[in-house]
């Protein structure tokens, strides 16, 4: 029996994923990317977990606070400096302005976001719902990083390979070589784990 990424507890939820790795480089010329494919790695999520994300997901209230305060605090402190700066030099009264735009629009982003996946789920069945909140949660525990890397996990789901490679490349945000790698791999890991 498997565990848990989050709990260790015995799981529910099994997730097979081909790991994509993704070096940024800053260097004079601007910003590009190296891409490599990983290995195919087993996640599990247990069931109280994927009801934990799932419930946080349909009644945000709790977590909401956590995600705006951030950027209510922003606006605020934009707006003391706006009131605080007024017969200050102009810089000054912009860095005001600059808090109170970059709060309102944190603010504005992440509610949306909050409602969005609030509707998405409410839009799915039960078990379906229950399903994604199980992947939502393997996606916050697993690993981001490897060294330097940033880590990209693609699933070997019926959805993953229902898409072409150009959705692929898209949806995960993925070179085109490696696209075509990892479509490949993903196809010829199904038919190996299919029964003949």
């Amino acid at each position: 029996m498997s565990q848990c990424i989050h709990c260790k507890e015995d799981a529910s939820y099994h997730f097979r994923v081909l790991c994509v790795q993704t070096l940024p480089i800053r260097d004079l010329s601007g910003e590009r990317r190296v891409q490599a494919l990983g290995l195919f790695h087993d996640f599990s999520v247990c069931q109280r977990c994927a009801k934990a994300q799932l419930e946080a997901a349909l009644h945000p209230a709790k977590t909401c606070v956590k995600k705006i305060l951030p950027f209510g605090i922003v606006l605020l402190l934009g707006a003391a400096m706006t009131v605080l700066f007024r017969s200050e030099p102009p810089a000054l009264q912009l860095c005001g302005y600059a808090g109170i735009f970059c709060g309102i629009t944190g603010l504005i982003y992440t509610v949306r976001t909050i409602h969005t996946v609030k509707q998405e789920y409410s839009a799915l069945s039960p078990d379906a719902a229950l399903a994604r909140a199980a992947w939502n949660c393997f996606l916050t525990y697993a690993p981001k990083k490897d060294g330097e890397n940033d880590l990209t996990y693609l699933p070997v789901s019926e959805e993953t390979l229902r898409l072409k490679k150009d959705e692929l490349m898209l949806r995960y945000d993925l070179l085109p070589a490696v696209a075509q790698k990892a479509w490949d791999l993903l196809h010829r890991a199904q038919e190996e784990d299919s029964p003949t």
